[in-house]
């Protein structure tokens, strides 16, 4: 990473994450299947994608992801290689058309996170290894609870968290039933539904806070499911499990500067920490 001689702490955590990726697709290059990466990198493509549809359909200049590997142009042809994203943009399309106006950006948001709750089991699957597969199930299932308490906590009606969140996953998802409880019910609910090893709940007092909380006990979890990839001489499961651990490092890191640059109190940046 080339920062030397910076002062700005954020300039330094952009290096960090470009170096990263740059990294990951490097090493890819040098696995048996490069789509070892696509779990890890999908998430700049769908944020760069998100930017780009509420260009196109809420009035917002799009602002382009550096590290998404969505083409700057002739986006079409991406998404014509991609069903899943390009129903998204269809029914956005469709709902502009239909409604007359300006799209709300909150339902492009919910739209391309449920595309990503969607998506991890299929990205998992082409490499062909039952613990990766099953860590990407799991990571489903949290992710999908942890969206639905965000949805609702930011005042987002059960219709449009069940019409575009959870389209995409199995009918009988935990979240697909959370999202029909009551806010005040909401903190029993999700107690109700979290692994054995996750023995905290929501706070429905702790505001956003609990609900970062909630996240970092989640990938906790995760982590532990590709705790017995240390013991495999080779395959996907090694090569995931250290690529994991690389971009949570790399968040921390990023987290740590920010929390610097913004003067934020040593403890609350603690809190935002993950694996550790």
């Amino acid at each position: 990473v080339h920062a030397s001689g910076a002062e700005d702490p954020m300039h330094i955590a952009a290096s960090l994450e470009s170096a990263l990726v740059e990294f990951a697709q490097t090493f890819a290059g040098q696995c048996a299947d490069a789509r070892i990466v696509d779990l890890f990198l999908i998430e700049y493509d769908l944020r760069d994608l998100a930017n780009y549809l509420k260009s196109e359909h809420c009035g917002i200049e799009r602002r382009p992801v550096e590290l998404s590997r969505v083409p700057r142009d002739d986006i079409e042809d991406y998404l014509a290689e991609r069903p899943r994203l390009r129903q998204i943009a269809d029914e956005l399309a469709h709902v502009a058309e239909a409604e007359h106006q300006r799209v709300e950006p909150a339902r492009v948001d919910l739209m391309i996170d449920g595309a990503l709750l969607g998506l991890l089991p299929e990205l998992a699957g082409p490499l062909g290894s039952e613990h990766v597969t099953e860590w990407a199930r799991a990571r489903q299932r949290l992710a999908a609870i942890e969206a639905v308490v965000r949805a609702q906590a930011a005042g987002i009606g059960r219709a449009d968290i069940e019409d575009h969140l959870l389209r995409h996953l199995p009918p009988d998802s935990d979240a697909a039933a959370l999202a029909a409880v009551e806010p005040d019910e909401l903190a029993r609910a999700v107690a109700e539904l979290l692994p054995d090893d996750v023995p905290e709940g929501l706070d429905p007092t702790g505001g956003a806070a609990s609900i970062q909380g909630l996240g970092a006990r989640f990938d906790a979890a995760l982590d532990r499911l590709l705790d017995p990839a240390r013991t495999v001489a080779f395959g996907a499961e090694r090569v995931f499990s250290c690529l994991r651990r690389l971009f949570t490092e790399n968040r921390n890191l990023r987290a740590a500067l920010g929390g610097f640059a913004g003067r934020i109190e040593p403890a609350l940046v603690a809190q935002s920490l993950r694996g550790v």
